[in-house]
């Protein structure tokens, strides 16, 4: 009887898992739509044929290209467009999208919202990953890697250090006596 109803907990997770998924690539397809009725500026993906490269960028003739070397990373990036509009606007610094996140958190969980957009459409995520899409939070995208082993985001690994800390603090203080 315990393997049945082991068997119920792990299926009944993986609908879970599949109904965030279904969601979020939902929300991926209002995001296009969202650049497709954009008046302001005209987009143009760009796709590499080589690494997993992947920026927003301005051209010199106004038009925004969203280069990637992949359909989930184009994801990604057209995410973090939307997020941009949505706080008001693109804003370009050497010719580079920037985060529109407000403060560390607000630029921690626009990362962590892209990559849950990208793990959405065909489960890849640069990182270490445990738990699936759930598994995708301050924690592991702070420790991503680049090739040469630096961390590609430096201030969501320090952002997520100070998270620990403070979750560690909140432990001792309703830890029982």
């Amino acid at each position: 009887m315990e393997n049945g109803k082991g068997n119920a907990k792990k299926i009944n997770s993986q609908i879970s898992e599949l109904e965030k998924r279904t969601s979020l690539l939902g929300k991926s397809i209002n995001d296009i739509d969202q650049l497709g009725a954009d008046t302001e500026n005209k987009y143009a993906l760009s796709q590499q044929r080589t690494g997993e490269q992947h920026r927003v960028r301005e051209g010199s003739d106004g038009m925004i290209y969203i280069d990637t070397s992949s359909d989930a990373l184009t994801i990604h990036e057209v995410t973090h467009v939307r997020q941009s509009l949505d706080a008001g606007g693109l804003k370009f610094e050497g010719g580079e999208l920037l985060n529109a996140g407000v403060g560390i958190r607000g630029k921690s969980a626009m990362e962590v919202e892209a990559y849950r957009a990208q793990y959405s459409f065909d489960r890849s995520f640069p990182g270490s990953l445990r738990g699936g899409l759930q598994g995708i939070d301050v924690h592991s995208v702070g420790n991503i890697r680049k090739g040469n082993g630096q961390l590609q985001y430096r201030y969501i690994f320090e952002h997520s250090q100070n998270v620990k800390k403070q979750e560690k603090i909140g432990r001792k203080l309703v830890a029982p006596q």
